[in-house]
């Protein structure tokens, strides 16, 4: 008697099931997530969510109270210079300690100097933009304002309401109407950049200040026995370890994952104190994959597409160092890691030691590679391009899919050239789609260039191309990556005439990874097997066998109206 057959989740193997088949109701339910949507709060991130509310109001009230007194001269001009010199100091601090990456820094620095001179510009046109309107109306509409701020402001905790350029412009607004009724310019200048800081900057150094820095501060004035936390991956010293970059800007040593690996290790909790009780409400750690975007309109928006936790110990106290195993099996992990310009995909190990005050937490960086496999015979792309009378040449490229280490070949065959031609060249372009619909956002890279001609061509003549692939820091292509982003690469050959002038054509390539090489023997199946068993993750894309058919006779052509035609011979019906 035979055993029965187990359904596989993959597409690459012929299944006794129907299409529609999904593993039976037990498989149906036990991958059933319901609420995934939902954010549960717990009491600390609710005080200090109230707290940074608070402190947003405080801000808001103190800028309110320093406009009405510098507007009815009540305060001396050298509190309002006290003011501006303070926010430049603080924005300075946040600039040297709070920011990632230097290059952060001095993008900020070179925002703030260029609105200042805008805003020195464009201070008398704001000061008497709204004469003719009431006071009381500039009040209410400022108010007004102020409060869609508030309800859109980042308070440092997930909520489904938060935009940052809703909360920026709606703040701006509110800070204009109140400066259209300064009297003078100088005020009005000094006024406008300190709402701006405060509005475009002040979320940030708040959440970055009070939450990334408070268990430094804590550990600083010594409050209480603090802990170190080390995460020990399973097979460090056999696992291959990927180059990748990482926020700061610089690159790092990761261990390298593949889809439906399980993923192990233990998580080291090492005492900083001796003889000293280490009080914690709890020891868990986290699986997770993240999509971050980084475009200015949605700058911080985080997806969470992989959540996965394991509790590690319950509340209690830790007298000595203790070590914790850690077990996440058969991970599914969908796509690549990706490190963009305006979009980071990437996968983390997260181990938060809860306690009373601030939580003690560790994260390192895991590089997944999916794997891809295309048949052989891939089709060539062949192109005809041109300008009428002017010039006809003809590209083509050997096939249109290329795994990352593979080599583009092709030629350029130049029909008609009644131009003059100074040189040629081809790039590859990587293209960057974030968003969808209206809010959809497209920049594009040049990751390399060569020039493959220089001179003029003349009719017939045929350029080769042979582009290497491998020296180059490229990802695969990605389609639609969790509904947010996609990634497209193009070859894009550009002819530049004498007069400067350029002429291009753009055709999309995909690039895939390609698996490590496993030695088989060619038709087994036993090797198929170990080929599939051996690299986690493997998508295998098999074409169809061409079916030849009989050729019919050639036809001759008509030298003169370029059309063929049935031999003379034959008889017409």
């Amino acid at each position: 008697m035979t055993s029965p057959t187990r359904w596989q989740k993959i597409l690459y193997r012929k299944q006794p099931f129907p299409d529609n088949y999904s593993g039976g109701d037990a498989q149906f339910l036990k991958e059933l997530r319901k609420n995934v949507s939902v954010v549960h709060y717990d009491y600390k991130s609710a005080v200090f969510g109230c707290m940074n509310f608070l402190t947003h109001l405080d801000m808001l009230t103190m800028y309110f109270v320093l406009f009405l007194n510098i507007l009815h001269s009540n305060w001396s001009p050298n509190i309002l210079y006290g003011v501006f010199t303070s926010t430049i100091v603080f924005y300075l601090f946040f600039c040297k300690f709070l920011t990632p990456n230097v290059a952060n820094g001095k993008e900020h620095a070179r925002t703030i100097v260029t609105l200042f001179l805008f805003a020195y510009a464009f201070t008398p046109v704001i000061r008497t933009l709204t004469t003719s309107i009431s006071t009381d109306t500039i009040y209410s509409t400022s108010i007004i304002t102020a409060i869609l701020s508030c309800f859109f402001h980042d308070y440092g905790v997930k909520a489904p309401v938060v935009s940052y350029p809703t909360s920026v412009s709606s703040g701006l607004s509110s800070a204009i109407f109140l400066l259209s009724r300064l009297e003078e310019d100088t005020p009005t200048l000094l006024l406008l950049v300190v709402a701006f800081t405060l509005h475009a900057y002040g979320a940030e150094f708040r959440n970055r200040l009070f939450h990334t820095n408070r268990i430094r501060m804590a550990m600083l004035f010594g409050f209480g026995q603090s802990a170190d936390i080390q995460i020990r991956l399973s097979n460090e010293e056999t696992r291959k370890v990927i180059k990748s970059r990482g926020d700061d800007g610089n690159m790092h040593d990761n261990f390298l994952y593949y889809d439906g690996e399980s993923v192990t290790g233990t998580v080291q909790v090492n005492l900083k104190k001796a003889n000293h009780k280490f009080e914690h409400q709890g020891i868990r750690i986290e699986f997770i994959g993240q999509i971050v975007s980084e475009v200015y309109y949605d700058r911080g928006n985080q997806q969470d597409f992989i959540s996965l936790t394991r509790e590690l110990a319950r509340p209690g106290d830790l007298t000595q160092n203790a070590q914790f195993p850690f077990e996440f099996n058969n991970v599914e992990k969908p796509f690549e890691t990706y490190m963009g310009t305006n979009v980071k995909l990437r996968y983390f190990l997260r181990v938060t030691v809860i306690r009373r005050l601030t939580d003690l937490t560790k994260e390192i960086d895991l590089v997944v590679h999916a794997l891809s496999s295309y048949p052989d015979n891939d089709k060539s792309i062949k192109m005809e391009v041109g300008i009428e009378d002017c010039l006809h040449i003809e590209f083509e490229y050997n096939k249109n899919k290329y795994h990352l280490q593979d080599v583009i070949v092709g030629k350029i065959y130049f029909l008609l050239v009644r131009i003059k031609i100074k040189y040629m060249e081809i790039a590859i372009l990587k293209t960057e789609i974030v968003g969808s619909g209206p809010n959809t956002f497209k920049e594009s890279e040049t990751v390399a260039k060569f020039e493959i001609m220089d001179g003029a061509p003349v009719r017939g003549e045929s350029i080769p191309i042979r582009l290497f692939l491998a020296g180059y820091d490229l990802a695969p292509s990605m389609r639609d990556v969790g509904k947010k982003f996609s990634v497209k690469y193009f070859l894009n050959l550009v002819l530049i005439d004498e007069e400067d002038r350029r002429y291009f054509k753009q055709q999309e390539v995909t690039l895939w990874r390609k698996a490590d090489k496993v030695m088989r023997r060619p038709g087994s199946d036993e090797a198929e097997e170990e080929l599939q068993t051996s690299i986690p993750g493997t998508q295998k894309f098999t074409a169809p066998a061409p079916v030849e058919h009989p050729k019919p006779e050639s036809p001759r052509s008509d030298p003169k109206s370029g059309s063929t035609s049935p031999d003379d011979n034959s008889d017409s019906s």
